[in-house]
């Protein structure tokens, strides 16, 4: 978990620090905690687009083997993995040996593609949300039902399967999240939308 030079931290475990700190924050500066949580969430899904890209060049994330009858799809659909002299002599690459020269899903830009579409979305419905937290709700949801999709076209197990190999850890993850984002669009946890956040000066409690 510390070696963070060997890899790092995934992604829920980053999301769930940044959340935590970010309503820490809030309430030190006196933001409206709900409005807080919608703006940063679409920052933050900016911010997982471009990690994604990192995913993409080092290997990690990769998808499993593409069926022989869909191996004629083009990149960024599929991806070849490099050849067995390649990985050799690149150790820092994720991709396992066995798989060189093989066609992979490629599911690590799927998953810059999704963030990107996510955060897009979380934007426009931040100019036009009714309510506080709805940003949030939404794009929850969002990212749940979508992850948990391309989690079928995963091919890295590293990180753990369930029930007979049937659900990933990510996958198990998704539908909490997804429970969650529906709570959180039912309960509209936050004031509604008819001006602009309130700021407290300095030293005054938040409202």
């Amino acid at each position: 978990m510390f070696l963070i030079w060997e890899g790092g931290l995934v992604m829920y475990g980053g999301f769930l620090g940044a959340v935590l700190l970010g309503l820490w924050s809030s309430r030190k500066h006196a933001l409206e905690r709900w409005n807080a949580v919608d703006t940063c969430m679409v920052a933050a899904f900016v911010g997982l687009a471009v990690g994604r890209i990192g995913c993409f060049l080092v290997g990690d994330d990769y998808g499993s083997l593409v069926p022989e009858e869909y191996a004629h799809l083009p990149f960024p659909i599929t991806l070849e993995v490099p050849q067995t002299a390649w990985l050799a002599e690149n150790p820092q690459s994720l991709f396992p040996a066995r798989l060189a020269g093989e066609k992979l899903w490629a599911t690590q830009l799927w998953m810059c593609v999704n963030a990107t579409l996510v955060a897009l979305i979380g934007w426009f419905v931040l100019k036009r949300r009714s309510w506080r937290g709805q940003v949030a709700g939404t794009m929850v949801v969002l990212y749940a039902i979508t992850r948990f999709v391309i989690e079928m076209f995963r091919g890295d197990d590293i990180r753990g399967v369930w029930f007979g190999d049937t659900l990933s850890t990510s996958q198990l993850i998704s539908i909490g999240g997804l429970a969650l984002g529906i709570f959180l669009l039912v309960k509209r946890p936050g004031p509604a939308v008819t001006e602009p956040a309130p700021r407290a000066r300095l030293g005054e409690a938040p409202q």
